[in-house]
């Protein structure tokens, strides 16, 4: 597939490939329609669009595309790595949000996400 010659091209495995650059470009119309949102004060919609997108990806598409074919999970960090760091994360949220303002998400607040993002990508790599 053009994942895989893409990671041998680069030296990267697929999971991370598919974890970046795949998971960046099927997410780029979210954040182009979350900034628009956010900068017209329509942080419902951002936020609604987001969270909805992340959903439907989860849930949907990989419910529509395992009635179609079922999918063989090949790679074991799936299991050890990729859920348990994803719920590791979420719960991490919970208590954070409590410190967040709650009608507002600051840019150190952003800072926090996007820094626990590339803590999840060193991981992946070391």
């Amino acid at each position: 597939s053009g994942i895989s010659a893409v990671a041998l091209d680069l030296g990267l495995t697929e999971r991370f490939v598919s974890v970046t650059i795949v998971a960046f470009g099927t997410s780029v119309p979210e954040l182009a329609a979350s900034l628009t949102a956010a900068k017209k004060g329509e942080s419902d919609i951002a936020i609604g669009n987001i969270i909805g997108s992340n959903i439907f990806n989860i849930l949907s598409v990989l419910g529509f595309t395992a009635l179609i074919k079922p999918i063989t999970i090949e790679d074991q960090a799936l299991f050890t790595f990729d859920f348990p760091y994803s719920i590791f994360l979420t719960l991490l949220i919970i208590p954070l949000m409590g410190l967040f303002k709650a009608d507002r998400l600051n840019r150190l607040e952003g800072g926090i996400l996007l820094s626990l993002y590339f803590m999840f990508l060193f991981c992946l790599i070391f």
